[in-house]
């Protein structure tokens, strides 16, 4: 769908409804989704253009909006605090021990 498009500058390729492309400088495509959250602007990434299909780019974006209206869920504090739990979950000498193998 997108192949045939030269990407010129950085600009979003807005699809509606805060909903759009981002293309970086480099050439990567990533799907964003723009919502507010008690009065906060937040850019929620759908995933790379290669990888998520507009459909379903679309529908990540209709369950993030249900998510945030209706349940008043702050999607991007829930990713920020998971992935700082998952960095915390171990100490510095031991995340390394376990990507490098025993240490000799």
């Amino acid at each position: 769908m997108f192949g045939e498009l030269t990407w010129a500058s950085p600009e979003p390729i807005v699809t509606g409804a805060a909903f759009f492309l981002k293309v970086s400088c480099s050439g990567g495509a990533s799907w964003l989704l723009r919502i507010q959250h008690e009065g906060k602007r937040r850019d929620i990434g759908l995933g790379s253009a290669k990888l998520v299909t507009l459909a379903s780019a679309r529908a990540k974006a209709a369950e993030a909006r249900k998510a945030t209206r209706e349940d008043g869920r702050d999607l991007v504090a829930e990713k920020r605090k998971a992935k700082a739990g998952s960095v915390a979950s171990g100490s510095c000498p031991d995340l390394l021990r376990n990507t490098q193998g025993p240490v000799v």
